[in-house]
């Protein structure tokens, strides 16, 4: 599919800070990025929800060299010195498609610059991590500790692959969990909460059969990403088309609690997914009067791994949130079939087919 690709900035670097937990005590997270060539997955077709590869600029040494430096001076002068942060390209930082080798080693070359730096995360596609990739970023920052992020999203094939389209397989994201754990390196393990086609009932259950995968595989940190429409995707055009809804915030509280109550691993969850590099169209919500108490119950959650808050929160729109638990659905492979065919004809065109669509879509 041809994408019409927004504009993005590309100096100087950003931030946004998350809610998070460090050593025992709520702590405002730096998530930072440093502009690239964009994620090269999306190039190609990219993940359903995703458009973080719109952009086209060769990240030559000096230039990512540049822009760490200049974010983490910028992070340093509005937060102080914040000594855990994530430093992030726009896709996976191990993809030497996207970021060139001697680029992504120049960026954490300069971070370690700053003494008061202790621990750094980045994010990468399990498929583009190797023993050697790992082991080399390590030793370059010791004694600075290194965490990688990657998206699982869905451990049932039928979801991470003609949902969220995703392109790894269960087993890739196993053998990346083993090898971080093998160089004692913290994985962080996304999940997403309801991708398309996926009823609200299923995105529960699904967040919480992934979530317990995650913990089998050793998955250290488990990141909840609640789905949000972004611009120039698969997604934001059954959005547009009436054929989406981001999930209710009553599910993330449900899919908490179960998890809580299924895994007893609760204080390695974080929930995410309200912030972002690029412009949201729409997060996930519930009726609007209860939206705003939801979201500062989930940061505190963040802070402190501790549900009260959310457990509290009473308004007649769950009544809405049960009823949309209980539809009645076709089957997933009929949802999928269906939407794919509007995408088909609406979005492709004259040029599509239904030879197109995935064997298991075909009738």
């Amino acid at each position: 599919m041809k994408r019409d690709l927004p504009s993005v900035h590309q100096w100087p670097p950003d931030y946004f800070t998350i809610p998070d937990k460090f050593e025992g005590k709520p702590y405002d997270h730096p998530l930072a990025w440093i502009c690239t060539m964009g994620c090269s997955w999306y190039k190609t077709g990219g993940c359903t929800m995703c458009n973080f590869g719109s952009i086209d600029v060769k990240t030559i040494p000096d230039y990512a060299r540049d822009q760490t430096r200049e974010i983490i001076r910028r992070v340093h002068t509005e937060l102080g010195e914040k000594p855990n942060l994530d430093l992030l390209v726009l896709g996976s930082s191990f993809d030497t498609a996207e970021i060139p080798t001697e680029s992504m080693l120049a960026m954490f070359t300069e971070a370690t610059r700053f003494p008061w730096i202790r621990y750094i995360t980045t994010e990468a596609r399990p498929d583009h991590l190797s023993h050697a990739k790992l082991e080399g970023v390590k030793k370059l920052l010791y004694p600075i500790l290194f965490g990688v992020g990657f998206g699982l999203e869905s451990a049932n094939p039928l979801i991470r692959e003609l949902c969220v389209n995703k392109g790894i397989k269960e087993g890739d994201s196993s053998a990346a969990i083993q090898l971080m754990n093998q160089l004692d390196i913290q994985s962080q393990v996304h999940i997403l909460l309801k991708p398309i086609f996926v009823s609200e009932a299923e995105a529960i259950d699904d967040a919480l059969s992934t979530t317990k995968s995650a913990i089998l595989y050793g998955g250290r940190r488990i990141v909840l990403m609640v789905n949000s429409v972004k611009r120039h995707n698969v997604q934001h055009s059954l959005y547009q088309a009436g054929m989406y809804r981001p999930p209710w915030l009553w599910s993330i509280r449900e899919a908490l609690n179960r998890i809580k109550d299924e895994t007893a691993n609760i204080d390695i969850i974080n929930v995410y997914g309200f912030k972002s590099g690029v412009e949201i169209v729409r997060t996930a919500h519930n009726c609007g009067k209860c939206d705003e108490e939801f979201l500062f119950a989930l940061d505190h959650f963040n802070y402190t791994a501790d549900l009260s808050r959310l457990n509290d929160i009473s308004c007649p729109c769950e009544y809405d949130w049960r009823t949309a638990l209980e539809q009645k659905n076709d089957s997933l492979v009929k949802r999928i079939r269906a939407g794919c065919l509007y995408l088909g004809h609406n979005v492709i065109g004259d040029a599509f087919s239904e030879e197109m669509l995935d064997p298991r879509l075909r009738l």
